[in-house]
């Protein structure tokens, strides 16, 4: 019992589908691994981004403090900002995905938490003594040595994150040249796939036909009998031999 045209036209059709599908369902699950994986490095780099406006505000902090040291006021003000800093730097510095070494974090705090001392220590002084001037100057000399030192200690705090980082950025390079490849690969396996039916369809249904066809023309014509033996779907094979 031969095959039927309808049933070489559906296996082709279920076949290329089925490939089609296949390939779509990988590439889809292969562009959302990368975007998740992009999304967390995209994270990352924020947060290094807020670490390092959060050293920035850190130090303006600083620099307005020596500038106003024996405001009484502007003391009050500076202290709310410092433990807001405070609970930026904690929020950050203890997320996950940060990846920050304890060791960074306790030395840049312990360097952070003298310096509102400084304000304080002037305001119980009576202005414009000269202990006063004595130690306003000395405080505000320390807090010029404070500066480098926070910036030393920021930038130990960033070196492990900013290192994962560069490490995150390459693996993500790496996946989207495996991507590219897959993807390409993937194409043509599928045209092979394609070609491979295209090949089927040829040797099974249009060789046939054309074999029939010339046969047809030949009887016709009146230059030799008809001798074809019938090959192909069901269909062709009828028609062979009706015309036979």
């Amino acid at each position: 019992r031969t095959t039927r045209i309808r049933h070489y036209l559906a296996g082709i059709v279920a076949a290329c589908s089925l490939g089609g599908l296949l390939l779509a369902f990988e590439l889809a699950y292969l562009f959302q691994s990368f975007e998740e994986r992009a999304r967390e490095v995209g994270a990352r780099a924020d947060q290094l981004q807020e670490l390092a406006l959060v050293e920035r505000r850190t130090i303006d902090w600083v620099l307005s403090a020596s500038a106003g040291l024996g405001d009484a006021a502007r003391a009050r003000v500076l202290e709310d900002e410092f433990d807001a800093l405070l609970l930026d730097l904690g929020r950050l510095t203890q997320d996950q995905q940060l990846v920050v070494a304890d060791e960074p974090r306790r030395r840049l705090v312990d360097a952070l938490e003298l310096a509102p001392e400084g304000l304080r220590a002037v305001l119980e002084v009576a202005p414009g003594s000269a202990l006063h001037a004595e130690l306003v100057a000395d405080i505000r000399a320390g807090y010029t040595e404070l500066v480098p030192i926070l910036r030393a200690r920021f930038a130990d705090l960033a070196s492990a994150p900013a290192g994962a980082l560069e490490a995150a950025g390459s693996e993500l390079a790496a996946r989207r040249s495996s991507l590219w490849r897959t993807i390409t690969l993937s194409a043509l396996a599928y045209a092979g796939l394609v070609l491979l039916l295209w090949r089927f369809t040829v040797a099974r249904l249009i060789r046939p036909l054309q074999a029939l066809t010339r046969e047809a023309r030949g009887v016709h014509g009146g230059e030799r009998g008809f001798h074809l033996q019938p090959a192909g779907p069901h269909e062709v094979r009828l028609l062979t031999e009706s015309v036979a």
